[in-house]
């Protein structure tokens, strides 16, 4: 091998080392537990709420209250929309106090024992509204999510998810349509009985055109209930 292609490689194994560096990894846990109540065969409303976990699980990293209402309307499509208001660790003195709004619109099919759905979703969210100098003025994210779930059993429902985050907001840092996090999980859930599921997951999530950008190790437990 030449000098050149020699030097060319090691630049590039240079920069690969730089990016890993650049970012910082945080083992997490997150848990939740949501109420769901069916109106009509078209209206669904719920209530959830969490508590997460960062600095290597020894924190509370973000405490939120959220709540929602889904729409049916035909075996195919829903239409969602939902209000969360959450608190987010910035640093040891500090908590972001943060409302956001999301609209939804998902595609569902099944296929045999394959479940699979295609959700896109309008966020758009304040920070500080009434302590920061841009309090005021929403940032605007577009999320999609792909997901496909298998029928393993009538109780035992794995499934995998991706989901892209894109800015809407323009900043220091990003441009419209910049991907600024992507997650990978996977999991499943497990039907104690009609009306009770529990779900275990484990998550990864990347951080990209940030100041620090983390990567996420995310181990969850949700509780559903429904009536």
């Amino acid at each position: 091998m030449s000098n050149i292609k020699i030097l060319i490689l090691s630049f590039g194994l240079m920069l690969i080392s730089l990016d890993v560096l650049a970012q910082m990894n945080d083992a997490q846990l997150w848990t939740a537990v949501n109420v769901e109540h069916k109106f009509t065969s078209h209206i669904n409303s719920y209530i959830e709420g969490g508590l997460r976990f960062s600095e290597n699980i020894t924190e509370f990293g973000i405490t939120y209250s959220e709540i929602g209402m889904d729409y049916k309307i035909n075996k195919t499509f829903e239409l969602s929309g939902g209000y969360r208001y959450f608190s987010k660790r910035k640093n040891e003195d500090f908590y972001s106090i943060r409302h956001r709004f999301n609209l939804d619109l998902s595609l569902k099919k099944s296929y045999y024992l394959f479940n699979f759905q295609l959700r896109t979703r309008i966020e758009m969210e304040y920070k500080d509204m009434y302590t920061s100098v841009d309090g005021l003025i929403p940032e605007y994210k577009w999320l999609n999510k792909v997901q496909l779930k298998y029928n393993f059993t009538k109780k035992i429902k794995p499934y995998f998810y991706l989901e892209s985050y894109n800015s809407l907001t323009t900043s220091k840092h990003t441009r419209n349509f910049d991907i600024i996090k992507m997650r990978y999980c996977i999991g499943a859930e497990y039907k104690i009985n009609k009306h009770n599921i529990i779900e275990l997951y484990y998550l990864i999530e990347n951080e990209y055109h940030q100041k620090n950008p983390y990567n996420y190790f995310v181990t969850g437990i949700s509780f559903n209930h429904s009536f």
